[in-house]
């Protein structure tokens, strides 16, 4: 799943082989379907049985456990370098950080998780015309794998009627490439070292 990018594997397997089906769902696969008498064999028709194994990520809403995690990944060298405030965050300002943003409607801050797995995270704050702009990070032992484009995938598919808006340094090449597979559309920008993009 992780290195091909796999969404789904599944099997066909003819109903001789019970001890195949119980080896399967014991490794997370489950029966989807049943082919009722789908092939003939020793003069009789048997059934088919299809399992299948799903690719699971998801965004979780931040909870207070997630604090220290999002001070260490907001503090890897790569994350402050493609930041628009490239300084590095002190704790307690975090702390300040954290809380404001936990009591706030104005922000959404989800962990994006694969197989139950803290991938990176992806935080929206509203502007204005009723936008959200958004801001996301990978963990650094998990970048290069196409992650980003998952988690903003799930974004907009959790939040399907929400207009957003990225703001991309024009060095962070992963992340323009990202938006733009993603549909997101370039707006006019003066800022030559910004990229602003927009969704819906």
């Amino acid at each position: 799943f992780k290195e091909l990018f796999l969404h789904k594997i599944f099997t066909y397997a003819f109903d001789l082989r019970p001890i195949l089906y119980e080896v399967l769902e014991k490794n997370g696969y489950r029966n989807e379907a049943v082919l009722k008498e789908h092939c003939f064999f020793n003069q009789t028709f048997i059934d088919v049985y299809i399992h299948k194994k799903t690719n699971f990520h998801e965004l979780k809403k931040l909870e207070q456990h997630h604090e220290e995690l999002l001070f260490n990944w907001a503090n890897d060298q790569d994350v402050r370098q493609n930041a628009l405030n490239v300084e590095p965050i002190k704790w307690e300002n975090h702390l300040k950080w954290f809380k404001s943003k936990c009591n706030t409607k104005n922000s959404n801050i989800f962990i994006f998780e694969f197989n139950s797995m803290p991938i990176g995270q992806i935080r929206i704050d509203k502007i204005e015309n009723d936008s959200w702009v958004i801001d996301y990070s990978i963990d650094k032992n998990q970048r290069g794998k196409g992650y980003g484009y998952f988690m903003i995938k799930a974004l907009i598919r959790t939040l399907p009627n929400y207009k957003l808006r990225a703001i991309v340094k024009v060095e962070n090449i992963a992340s323009i490439k990202v938006f733009e597979k993603l549909g997101f559309k370039k707006e006019l920008n003066l800022n030559m070292g910004i990229v602003n993009y927009y969704f819906n």
